[in-house]
């Protein structure tokens, strides 16, 4: 993520300095310019901020989305919910472009059924169902107290480690899931560090949702 970070500084310095010159190269009163660049430096953080709006909340748009959680979970997943919805839990610890963003709540078993029924989100091929792989689910919290960790047996089997509740649902075999990995995915180093996790639990009528960036 901070590769990121550089670059986009880098394209907000780049761009003023070359209006800056631009300006200078036109005649343009000094305060012409100044106004120029502070205009362009706006300009470009504004489509920063639509780039990365998965990425982008604050402590109180987590709370404000609680009550209208349809219409957000639609948008970052293209599933709509057409059946009512309970227990809903938004969390957001994003910090400076880090961290995670997660919705949970409680659907029908019609709801799920149909999502099943149909295309998983970001372009996957068909669910996944089963054990959440150990990289892909040491990524997330959701709304768990802790995250979990990997141990390794001497066979090098991987387990997770941490929090029961949350190693419970990632060991459930009747997981639906679907996820992507938003960058690095060829790099072995870096898989799994920027992503997105949708979870369906048919036998609890759970849904887990996540996108992170660490």
């Amino acid at each position: 993520m901070i590769f990121i970070i550089i670059f986009l500084v880098a394209i907000v310095i780049g761009t003023t300095i070359g209006v800056y010159y631009i300006t200078k190269w036109f005649g343009y009163p000094k305060a012409a310019k100044y106004v120029t660049m502070i205009f362009v430096s706006c300009l470009l953080y504004l489509v920063d901020m639509a780039v990365f709006e998965d990425r982008l909340f604050s402590k109180g748009d987590a709370k404000a989305l609680v009550g209208d959680t349809k219409k957000v979970f639609k948008k970052r997943t293209g599933l709509s919910i057409s059946d009512s919805i309970s227990n809903i839990d938004v969390n957001d610890n994003y910090e400076l472009l880090e961290g995670e963003f997660s919705i949970v709540f409680k659907t029908t078993e019609s709801q799920i059924k149909s999502w099943l029924n149909g295309k998983p989100p970001w372009n996957n091929i068909k669910w996944h169902k089963g054990q959440i792989p150990h990289k892909l689910g040491a990524s997330v919290k959701f709304n768990f107290a802790d995250g979990v960790g990997l141990g390794i047996y001497d066979n090098g089997e991987s387990i997770y480690l941490g929090d029961k509740d949350l190693v419970k649902l990632l060991n459930d075999t009747t997981n639906y899931y679907s996820y992507v990995e938003d960058c690095c995915s060829d790099e072995k180093g870096l898989r799994f560090h920027d992503g997105r996790l949708l979870i369906l639990q048919p036998r609890t009528r759970m849904i887990y949702y996540s996108v992170w960036d660490f």
